[in-house]
């Protein structure tokens, strides 16, 4: 055996013993058989494996599968549902306030707050503690739109806790902090 064969040998024992682990998920997928845990080793970079790709279309998937309920129920858009929400539990805000809570761009509330009022949901008034900006409130069909759309989100929720099982618990605190719990 010549000294090129005797390195070639041992690269090949080295790779299939010292950092490759048939235990470990990643080395299954790797054709270089080269564990991630192997400080030098260069992994493929996969977008299914990255955690917030992974968040953003689970979190986009469950949003629009609830839009499609209050959307069948009231026509609603998902910053309408939002801003109407937000109105539910906090009384009269301006734009600015829901804009911070909802996680939504200033311009697409105000259009979202501007249907809403032209349906009915919302009445628009001075603020309290700023005169330059507009309170948004509920009128009382917004309050009655709300009661039968927390009813929809209440149910919609259970299902997404029993589909989750047992999970749903470490699920929620994962997600608290993740986001942190006034997000």
């Amino acid at each position: 055996m010549n000294v090129a064969d005797a390195m070639n040998n041992v690269a090949v024992a080295t790779m299939s013993t010292a950092i490759f682990d048939p235990a470990h998920s990643c080395c299954e997928r790797n054709v270089f058989l080269v564990c991630c845990r192997e400080k030098d080793a260069l992994m493929p970079f996969e977008l299914d494996q990255f955690l917030p790709y992974r968040l953003s279309v689970a979190a986009a998937q469950v949003s629009r599968r609830f839009a499609e309920r209050y959307a069948a129920e009231a026509g609603l858009t998902i910053p309408e549902w939002r801003v109407l929400a937000h109105l539910d539990g906090s009384g009269p805000v301006s734009v600015r306030d829901i804009t911070a809570r909802v996680n939504l761009d200033k311009s697409v509330v105000s259009r979202a707050a501007t249907r809403l009022e032209a349906a009915g949901y919302l009445s628009r008034s001075g603020h309290d503690r700023d005169q330059r900006l507009v309170a948004l409130e509920l009128t009382a069909t917004g309050r009655a739109l709300m009661d039968r759309l927390g009813r929809i989100a209440e149910a919609y929720q259970a299902e997404l806790l029993a589909e989750l099982g047992e999970d749903a618990p470490a699920f929620r605190r994962a997600l608290l902090r993740l986001a942190g719990p006034g997000d």
